[in-house]
């Protein structure tokens, strides 16, 4: 368990996407060790219509070997609620564009909508296949005891020898175009895959 400890490499910065917006999380946990780089896509035509995208590198103390490590470490993460934390700093870039719902970032829950699926995605070199999960994403600090719906969340990942995984995380507004057009968001995982 100490090796979570270790520190790791940066996370997957794709050119296409400039410099991020933020390179750290200030809601993250120190264990495991793990590096965020955020960055917040809009349309340039409808600023509505963005997404919030999160590269992050986790070490993995417990599993070195890429075996069942992406799913592995969302189910623990999911158990221990790490997901939420590291989810806080997305919630809070949407509530600073989304003014119709104010949301509080530690006032939300993540909901699968279903198991994992199978996704061919296609990086510049070659088909990758990657499981997806998608979550439906609900502020809890409104009137509705089950939550308001403010968005989706993709999650994607890949495993690494040595005790670390990539994830790529997706969140888009309720609004979104491309959840109904693009609900694996292809357009960014394909950038994103190695």
């Amino acid at each position: 368990m100490l090796s979570g400890f270790l520190p790791v490499e940066q996370p997957r910065a794709p050119t296409e996407w400039g410099e991020p917006l933020a390179t750290e999380n200030p809601y993250a946990g120190y264990w495991p060790n793990g590096e965020q780089y955020t960055w917040v896509f809009a349309e340039t035509l409808n600023p509505t219509n963005f997404e919030v995208v999160q590269s992050m590198v986790l070490r993995t103390p417990h599993q070195y070997g890429p075996f069942q490590q992406v799913e592995s470490s969302i189910w623990i993460s999911s158990f221990l609620g790490m997901q939420e934390s590291r989810m806080r700093q997305a919630i809070d870039l949407v509530d600073e564009r989304v003014q119709s719902i104010r949301i509080d970032s530690s006032s939300f829950n993540l909901e699968l909508k279903e198991n994992a699926q199978e996704h061919i995605f296609r990086s510049i070199s070659k088909d990758v296949e990657l499981k997806v999960w998608v979550f439906d994403c609900y502020t809890t600090s409104g009137i509705d005891p089950d939550g308001t719906k403010i968005g989706e969340v993709v999650l994607v990942g890949q495993a690494r020898w040595g005790g670390t995984v990539d994830l790529l995380v997706v969140l888009r507004p309720f609004f979104h175009d491309g959840l109904t057009s693009d609900p694996y968001a292809e357009s960014i995982v394909n950038q994103w895959v190695v």
